[in-house]
């Protein structure tokens, strides 16, 4: 029996509306402890509390994952994207950090041919140096890649297809994708003017990114255009071990291009960079936009087809 309009609707956003309620309630219970935790941690690390205020809700978040997920129905191997053979899981994964790797790079020397970024002569372009770079940001990148999408391309992208069609699953689970990367904390509290809520004063300026979307919308799109691409991976392949490659080698590549060159504030071309982190931008957006017309187009077109 085909329910009414009113309550596919509201199955389409029950989903989403956990999601936002479990960020939520992260960030509340992130910023109540960070005062108590600042002052446990001040004998030690030197941290200013805004900091501290980023790492409380990042705790808060880790250790409520695995109950809230448990809670949705999302805490099995299928759920979260890993329901494959170990063997293939990482040859998979293998194979897309150098594919995402081959995708990213044209956005690389096309910045740095239009002189939007230009090499930094402080740093040494050295063999060891690029041996240094390559130990220090791939094991991050895999990490970010490893937790971003067993996240969102696992665990929301997951539950949305419970709930919802296959495009709407789609664009919910990069909507919310690219709206986390603007909740950003910077907002800077002396240590004398603390107080026991003043980690909710912190976290409540995450949201100041939005109040000036025309600033972001740039690195937005781009970063929605990503997490579709993303997306279509995990229909095309059935876990997120490609996604997790594709996703690391894209911040692999973006720290080493940060780390050997900087932005050029005079350069006319400079809108193409991107507000998010001088990488991200309209380039992006255009050339990643056109890489998921084509897989979509040869790779995922009937699978999504048949479940409009």
């Amino acid at each position: 029996m085909r329910l009414p309009d009113s309550a596919q609707t509201e199955q389409h956003v029950l989903p989403l509306f956990y999601f936002l309620a479990y960020i939520i309630a992260t960030m509340i219970v992130g910023g109540l402890l960070a005062y108590p935790l600042h002052f446990a941690l001040d004998p030690w690390f030197d941290y200013p509390f805004h900091r501290t205020t980023s790492r409380s809700v990042m705790l808060a978040g880790l250790v409520g994952l695995i109950p809230f997920l448990k809670a949705i129905g999302s805490y099995n191997k299928a759920a979260l994207g890993y329901d494959r053979a170990a063997s293939d899981f990482i040859q998979d994964l293998l194979k897309a950090l150098a594919i995402g790797t081959v995708i990213f790079l044209p956005i690389v020397f096309a910045l740095l041919a239009a002189g939007t970024r230009v090499f930094d002569p402080r740093v040494p372009a050295t063999l060891l140096g690029f041996g240094e770079l390559f130990l220090k940001y791939l094991p991050a990148a895999l990490a970010i890649g490893l937790i971003e999408e067993t996240y969102f391309r696992g665990a929301i992208f997951s539950a949305m297809r419970r709930h919802a069609k296959i495009w709407p699953a789609i664009a919910i689970t990069s909507l919310l994708y690219a709206v986390i990367h603007f909740l950003r904390v910077r907002y800077h509290i002396a240590d004398d003017d603390l107080a026991w809520y003043s980690g909710l004063v912190i976290v409540s300026h995450a949201f100041g990114n939005f109040g000036n979307p025309l600033a972001m919308i740039d690195s937005f799109m781009a970063l929605f255009c990503a997490g579709v691409f993303l997306c279509l991976i995990r229909v095309h392949t059935g876990h997120v071990g490609a996604c997790i490659g594709i996703h690391a080698s894209w911040v692999f590549v973006i720290k080493i291009t940060k780390k050997l060159s900087s932005v050029d504030p005079e350069s006319s071309w400079g809108f193409l960079a991107g507000s998010y982190d001088q990488m991200i931008g309209w380039l992006a957006f255009a050339w990643i936009t056109l890489i998921t017309l084509g897989y979509y187009v040869f790779f995922v077109r009937r699978a999504t087809d048949t479940d409009r």
